[in-house]
C-alpha cells in the first residue's frame, strides 16, 4: 500500500497506471507458449524486455506432458530454473489446490510434488477464515530462510481499479487455512447453504427435504451434519399413517436472521471449526415440544417413505 501510494505520487508523465501498476512495465505474452519447447523463445522475450519477473498463470496450461509426473515436470523445471539464472528473472508458476487429498499445505497443490521440491519457496493465498474480505498469504516451503510469518492483504477501491493494501501479519498457518477452507468443510459448508434455502421459508417434509439435498450433491453424512450445524428440529405432523415429519428452522433465533449471503461464510466458519469471529452467534433454546420426535435420522427418512 505504501509503496503503491508513493509510486503514484512520482509517475512518470507518459506512463499508463491502472490500478498502481505502471502497464508500460509489464508485457503479456504473444502466442501459444509451451514449455521445454518454446523456453529459447521465453528467454530471448526476458533479455528483449528486461523483465524482472516472469509469471505463469496457471502454470500447468503452459507445460507439456504429464504434469502428475515428477520426470515429467522436472523435464520443464530444471531448464527454465538454469534460464532464470541466466537472466537474472524470477520465475513464479501459480497452480490451484486440488478438491482432495491431505490437510497439509505441502500436498494439496495440483500435480506432482516435484513442483514443490524444485521452487526455492513455496506460498499459500487463502481467503482469511474469520474476515471474508481479507487474503492471507502464508508460507507452505522457505529454502534459503526461515519462514516468516504469514501475512494479510486486501483490495482498496480507487478510481482506477484498486490497489493492493497489507494489513498486518497473522498467527494462521498454511495448514490451518486448509483445513479451514478444505473439502469436509466446504462440502459441509456448501450443504448447510442448500438446508438453509431449503427451510428459509418454512418446514419441510423430511423425506423432501433430503432428496432434494441428494439432488443438490450432498451426501446423507453431509446433510445429517448440516441439520445438527443449523438446530434443524423434526416434528411429527398428523396422527397414524397419514402423519409426516416435518424439518424446522431454530424459531427466531439469531444464527437465522444472519445467515445472509454476505456473512454465512464467518458464521459457518464459527458453527463447523468452532473458531473465533465478530458474530456472537446465539441460538434460542429449543421451546418445549419441538424435539427431535423422530428419534433419529433413519426415522426421519423411513417416516415418509
Amino acid at each position: 500500500g505504501t509503496e503503491a501510494r508513493a509510486g503514484r505520487r512520482r509517475r512518470p508523465p507518459d506512463a499508463q497506471w491502472v490500478a498502481g501498476a505502471n502497464l508500460h512495465r509489464v508485457h503479456l505474452g504473444e502466442g501459444l507458449l509451451q514449455l521445454p519447447e518454446h523456453l529459447d523463445r521465453l528467454a530471448e522475450d526476458v533479455l528483449r524486455n528486461r523483465a524482472a519477473m516472469v509469471v505463469f498463470d496457471p502454470a500447468p496450461a503452459y507445460f507439456s506432458g504429464n504434469l502428475n509426473s515428477d520426470q515429467s515436470v522436472r523435464r520443464v523445471l530444471t531448464p527454465l530454473a538454469a534460464m532464470a539464472d541466466r537472466t537474472a528473472a524470477a520465475i513464479v508458476l501459480i497452480r490451484h489446490l486440488t478438491k482432495s487429498g491431505a490437510n497439509k499445505a505441502l500436498y494439496r497443490g495440483a500435480g506432482s510434488i516435484g513442483l514443490v521440491g524444485a521452487a526455492r519457496s513455496c506460498l499459500l493465498l487463502a481467503r482469511h477464515p474469520a474476515e471474508p474480505d481479507r487474503r492471507v498469504v502464508a508460507p507452505v516451503k522457505m529454502n534459503l530462510i526461515r519462514p516468516p510469518q504469514a501475512t494479510t492483504f486486501q483490495l482498496v477501491d480507487i478510481e482506477e481499479g484498486a490497489v493492493l493494501e497489507w494489513t498486518g501479519p497473522t498467527e494462521l498457518t498454511a495448514d490451518q487455512l486448509l483445513a479451514t477452507h478444505g473439502e469436509q468443510g466446504s462440502a459441509l459448508a456448501e450443504a448447510v447453504r442448500v438446508l438453509y434455502t431449503l427451510l428459509a421459508e418454512g418446514p419441510v417434509p423430511a423425506g423432501e427435504a433430503l432428496k432434494l439435498l441428494r439432488r443438490n450433491g450432498v451426501a446423507d453424512r453431509t446433510a445429517r451434519r448440516a441439520k445438527e450445524v443449523l438446530d434443524v428440529t423434526s416434528r411429527r405432523r398428523g396422527f397414524g399413517r397419514d402423519s409426516r415429519f416435518y424439518w424446522h428452522l431454530p424459531p427466531h433465533g439469531t444464527l437465522v436472521q444472519r445467515l445472509r449471503d454476505q456473512e454465512m461464510t464467518t458464521l459457518l466458519d464459527k458453527l463447523i471449526h468452532g473458531s473465533d469471529d465478530p458474530y456472537e452467534v446465539d441460538c434460542p433454546p429449543r421451546e418445549p415440544g419441538t424435539e427431535d420426535l423422530a428419534g433419529g435420522w433413519e426415522s426421519d427418512d423411513d417416516a415418509d417413505e
